[in-house]
């Protein structure tokens, strides 16, 4: 915004009023450039596989012989400890069936 208000602040023709609408717009079209640029880096990395998700060919759990491999996306930490979160959630919800199954079971 500072930026579009100096290149716009040199116009000696335009009131101050209309300097910041002139300068909010730029603002916002600048804004919108960087948006779209981001979204064209981003599509791209998908299309080569890079980014956060990787496909990975695993061993399914679900074949009692373990030769059957499929493919698994999986999310690539950017640093250490970035997706506790999600095993966070995933213990707590884990320990909230397994109090279900046991109250479940009391009431039978």
């Amino acid at each position: 915004m500072g930026i579009a208000l100096g290149m716009v602040s040199r116009n000696r023709f335009l009131s101050t009023s209309q300097k910041l609408v002139q300068a909010r717009v730029y603002a916002q079209g600048l804004t919108l450039a960087v948006l779209v640029a981001s979204a064209a880096f981003e599509t791209a990395d998908a299309r080569q596989g890079k980014g956060r998700w990787e496909t990975i060919m695993v061993v399914d759990p679900n074949d009692p012989e373990h030769k059957h491999m499929i493919e698994k996306r999986i999310h690539k930490e950017e640093y250490s400890g970035q997706d506790l979160w999600r095993d966070m959630v995933a213990a707590e919800e884990r320990r909230l069936a397994t109090r279900k199954n046991e109250t479940d079971s009391k009431t039978e």
